[in-house]
């Protein structure tokens, strides 16, 4: 076995289809009570892959136990394997790993969790979880590379589940795989020519420099561009998070609930001002009206509908309603009906944007039709893409 350590070049600029190149690299891997995972992955992935991925640095997630055993086992003053693997193989010196790069798993009241038995434990791993995932592919600068190698069945869906939901093309999924021989073996952390003969559970001797660490890499469905932008730079639970997936992933619908004030799209929450509330009503409430489209002419259009559905959230003897009155009257007097239109889709589409994200906005911006001088506004919804909920009681 080739014991001599790879050399590294950090290629520039990055290259996404070789998440080696970044700058920044995280290996994170969740583990239970196999401290062993943490090593071994590190080995398949720095020493054995070609080319290699070496991290820059390396996070842990795990439970109240498992970071009891990876603190001692990892980072022991005497014997600690990390230690012993960096000693082996120099490539890795510089890699950042200290116990506090571990991180237990706590309940919502803050206590640590030392295993994962009930319901409502495994959705704060799942909220943990997704949660690491999340902080760390919010760096641009970073490629994130997950291990699913440790800890509960379900700790490991979590954290691929979490990568398809938040990863990005340089971001990669892995298992870890070695022998039978010596897997979970209480000695085994990673293939060594100083560690000598290693005796398996049915008495076999195993030569620890020629156990086959394999990766295992696993294509990833990437679901990011489907996430508000809210639910990618906050924290939100695991639940919240694939619901938004799986509503970008839907026929595009709209929910305008008057009373609330609010423009649901594929059940996400949009809150515009009254001024372009209204507006979106009025184009949606066109198309519910059987007109056969939303399109508004941008100029000569019928303003009492805009002023119909302004009437939804402001009292028409308000002295808001007659400003806006007032000022629609002025711009159809100037002829300038064209640029008044033009400001309002631009400050909707430009919340719709913030809020939902550029890819899952796109269904429901305001859009132009046609030309100049005739240049129209609509949705691109159909009618049976439209609920429009009224005033209750």
């Amino acid at each position: 076995m080739n014991t001599k350590s790879p050399t590294f070049s950090l290629p520039s600029p990055q290259n996404v289809a070789d998440p080696a190149s970044w700058a920044r690299r995280i290996l994170f891997v969740v583990t239970g009570l196999t401290p062993a995972v943490v090593t071994e992955s590190l080995y398949a992935l720095a020493i054995a892959r070609k080319p290699a991925f070496i991290p820059t640095e390396i996070h842990v997630l795990t439970t109240g136990k498992g970071a009891e055993l990876a603190t001692r086992q990892l980072f022991a003053a005497s014997g600690g394997h990390f230690h012993r693997i960096v000693a082996e193989y120099p490539v890795l010196g510089n890699i950042r790993f200290k116990a506090n790069h571990i991180t237990v798993i706590k309940d919502q009241s803050g206590r640590v969790l030392d295993d994962i038995t009930t319901l409502q434990e495994n959705q704060d791993a799942a909220d943990a979880i997704t949660d690491a995932v999340r902080r760390y592919t919010l760096d641009e600068n970073t490629a994130l590379h997950v291990s699913l190698a440790g800890g509960r069945k379900t700790m490991g869906f979590f954290a691929g589940y979490a990568l398809s939901l938040f990863g990005r093309p340089q971001d990669m999924l892995s298992h870890v795989l070695v022998p039978p021989g010596v897997e979970r073996h209480a000695e085994f952390y990673f293939p060594s020519t100083k560690q000598g003969t290693l005796i398996s559970a049915d008495g076999e001797e195993i030569v620890s420099a020629t156990v086959d660490v394999l990766l295992a890499e696993i294509p990833v469905v990437r679901l990011r561009h489907g996430i508000p932008p809210a639910l990618i730079s906050g924290a939100g639970t695991y639940r919240s998070v694939v619901t938004a997936a799986q509503a970008s992933l839907g026929a595009p619908s709209i929910r305008l609930d008057i009373e609330k004030r609010t423009l649901y799209c594929a059940d996400h929450p949009v809150m515009l001002p009254n001024t372009q509330l209204a507006l979106y009503v009025w184009l949606a409430e066109r198309i519910k009206s059987g007109l056969g489209d939303s399109h508004v002419v941008g100029r000569g259009s019928d303003t009492a509908g805009y002023l119909s559905s302004y009437r939804h959230f402001v009292p028409e003897m308000s002295g808001e309603y007659e400003k806006v009155e007032n000022g629609l009257k002025r711009t159809i007097e100037a002829a300038e009906l064209r640029d008044w239109l033009r400001e309002k889709v631009s400050r909707t589409n430009s919340v719709l944007k913030k809020t939902l994200g550029q890819e899952l906005s796109a269904p429901y911006l305001i859009t132009t039709f046609g030309k100049r001088p005739t240049l129209q506004y609509g949705l691109q919804l159909n009618n049976a893409d439209i609920l429009i909920q009224r005033q209750r009681g």
